[in-house]
């Protein structure tokens, strides 16, 4: 599991400079960002933890990444019926995009914290397994149009030490048009560390 920064490509690194560890036992932390938006949404709707699904954060771990409004859930009924649109778009989006920038700007020091505890659940799920949804960065198989080769975050579900990675999550267009900046992204990242880009 890679945490540090920027973690998606370190895992795309890792994974290059081993090509003996098999690509899906290298997992990188984005279960930070899904605990984040998770937070908000409770807080905002007054809602337990347990009685909101379908939290997806897709892309790289920065401030590319997007996640999904259309599959959340909150007490089973659409987050849309909770909150505003414009909550969503101006609050939502940029805070999971931006939380640990403004920690910074708030603390005066990192989020190692929450960072740690995020490690904990990812780790947790990973090895016992989770009845619900979680993001996790690992490799593409091209899920959602994210090329073949190439650390992103997805929504999986885990069990008996594996994950696999959900392939039938609703997106709207606009999500998709996100998912081609962090593509982007991701892809430039790696032709920054001066590694050949997977084969796409």
């Amino acid at each position: 599991m890679v945490v540090a920064n920027p973690a998606n490509t370190n895992a795309f690194i890792l994974s290059y400079f081993n090509p003996k560890i098999k690509k899906e036992n290298i997992t990188c932390l984005t279960r930070l960002d899904h605990n984040r938006a998770l937070g908000q949404i409770a807080v905002k709707t007054n809602t337990r933890l347990d009685k909101i699904e379908g939290v997806m954060v897709f892309g790289n771990h920065s401030l590319t990444q997007y996640p999904s409004i259309k599959t959340i859930k909150v007490e089973d009924k659409p987050i849309k019926d909770k909150v505003s649109d414009e909550w969503l778009e101006k609050t939502f989006i940029p805070t999971v995009q931006k939380r640990g920038g403004e920690i910074l700007k708030t603390r005066g020091g990192s989020s190692v914290a929450s960072a740690a505890s995020a490690t904990i659940d990812h780790l947790r799920d990973w090895f016992l397994g989770s009845d619900k949804i979680i993001s996790m960065g690992v490799c593409s198989n091209g899920e959602y149009g994210i090329p073949k080769g190439i650390w992103s975050s997805f929504p999986v579900k885990c069990k008996n030490f594996g994950y696999e990675i959900v392939k039938d999550a609703k997106l709207t267009d606009y999500c998709n048009e996100k998912l081609k900046l962090t593509t982007k992204e991701l892809l430039e990242e790696i032709d920054g560390a001066d590694i050949p880009r997977p084969k796409l």
